[in-house]
């Protein structure tokens, strides 16, 4: 285990008892956006996403959908349940090769925000520099993950620079 995946670990395992303490007004949000090994500011390594996801099941969490967050949360919360909502940003074709079957294999369900325009190619909007031209999902695949329970929503068609 290196020191960087022995630090995200022990950040995880602080955040979880840092909210097993704190007043439950909906679930958290974790954000992903690539899973691959590139090192980049925007990616998680498939291997630590996995021990993440393994994390997250072991401590009887379970998962919504930003959908089924906003449809069903009536601002309550119920702090006896152990909820999660995952998203993933951008439409990484990672998301599907990579993300897709450790959801699958821990029944997790996620949300995905869809960069619309750039589907079946490359991210070739502007961004920082340490973030690779990563390639996009089609929507072949996009469909065949819908199909799989993975909620989609938009993103943007265009992912235009807002500082």
């Amino acid at each position: 285990m290196t020191i960087k995946t022995l630090i995200k670990e022990t950040v995880m395992l602080g955040l979880s008892g840092v909210a097993s303490v704190l007043p439950k007004k909906h679930p958290p949000i974790l954000v992903y956006h690539s899973v691959d090994g590139s090192g980049s500011c925007i990616s998680i390594d498939p291997v630590d996403f996995e021990g993440q996801m393994r994390l997250l099941k072991d401590m009887g969490y379970k998962t919504l959908t930003m959908s089924e967050l906003l449809e069903g949360w009536d601002g309550t919360g119920d702090g006896r349940l152990r909820t999660v909502v995952l998203t993933f940003d951008d439409g990484f074709e990672s998301n599907y090769r990579t993300a897709l079957p450790v959801l699958k294999r821990f029944g997790f369900r996620a949300t995905i925000f869809l960069t619309t325009d750039f589907l079946g190619g490359r991210c070739t909007w502007e961004r920082e520099n340490d973030i690779p031209e990563l390639p996009l999902m089609s929507w072949e695949m996009v469909e065949e993950m819908h199909d799989a329970g993975i909620d989609f929503q938009p993103h943007s068609a265009t992912h235009p620079h807002l500082p």
